[in-house]
């Protein structure tokens, strides 16, 4: 079952406020999505090199950001799932439509940015969940960004 969580993460953060604070010139800077496996324990977050969620390990969370772009005051984020095998995801607050077979999962959210730089998504996976190799694609407002990619283990 995937159970949705919404968390501020200061790695994540910490990356997207330096890259959002350098002054840049007047170009245009194409928007970017941070994305990967996150260990997360009270001191603090670190990136995994692999984007592969064991759910074995309660400190491993899935999350996105994105950032470099312009926000609204609520924003459209789509995120479309495919499963390796018939799975369930839940989120208590936003919206979840899932294909007949089970394996194509599309969560529709309207969320705030942080401070209009970002915006973050987390998911946890536990043991009830399919193992494999799993796809997600990403929309924030107009923006479509480049299919991500993560694998489910125990």
């Amino acid at each position: 079952m995937k159970k949705f969580t919404i968390s501020l993460f200061a790695l994540i953060s910490a990356n997207v406020m330096a890259v959002s604070s350098i002054e840049r010139p007047q170009e245009n800077i194409p928007p970017k999505l941070r994305f990967g496996v996150f260990e997360v324990k009270e001191k603090g977050s670190r990136l995994l090199e692999s984007n592969q969620f064991s759910v074995s390990n309660k400190e491993h969370k899935l999350c996105w950001a994105a950032f470099d772009m312009p926000f609204d005051v609520s924003n459209t984020v789509i995120e479309v799932f495919y499963s390796p095998k018939k799975a369930k995801f839940i989120d208590t607050i936003q919206q979840v439509s899932t294909s007949e077979d089970g394996k194509t999962h599309t969560v529709t959210s309207k969320l705030p940015s942080q401070q209009g730089k970002f915006i973050e998504r987390c998911w946890t996976f536990d043991k009830n969940d399919p193992l494999g190799k799993y796809s997600v694609d990403i929309q924030v407002n107009d923006i479509i960004f480049p299919t991500q990619y993560f694998e489910v283990t125990k």
